[in-house]
């Protein structure tokens, strides 16, 4: 009897962890789509400024084929957003000393 009771709890501790399990990936899920949505909108005024200066729409439109050109231009891109990154991690660390 005593055995049975402890497999009836694993049960329910199996049962509670799937269950806790899908609404941990059903959060991730929501978080994902939060983020590509955040990320969309702040590409999105990127874009539109790049789309309202002629000059760079030049130089896109001569790169359009430029493999290379398009390359370096998301590693300069990725490089950008690494560097922010630093750099506000930076900041909060030094606030965090001030405080």
């Amino acid at each position: 009897m005593e055995q049975q009771k402890k497999t009836q709890r694993r049960k329910k501790t199996l049962s509670s962890f799937s269950e806790s399990e899908e609404k941990l990936l059903e959060r991730l899920k929501r978080m994902k789509e939060e983020k590509k949505k955040y990320i969309s909108k702040m590409f999105e005024t990127i874009f539109t400024e790049i789309l309202n200066n002629d000059e760079l729409l030049e130089i896109l439109d001569e790169n359009k084929d430029n493999k290379n050109f398009q390359e370096k231009l998301s590693n300069v891109l990725k490089d950008e957003i690494e560097k922010c990154h630093y750099n506000n991690n930076q900041i909060i660390e030094e606030q965090d000393l001030n405080e």
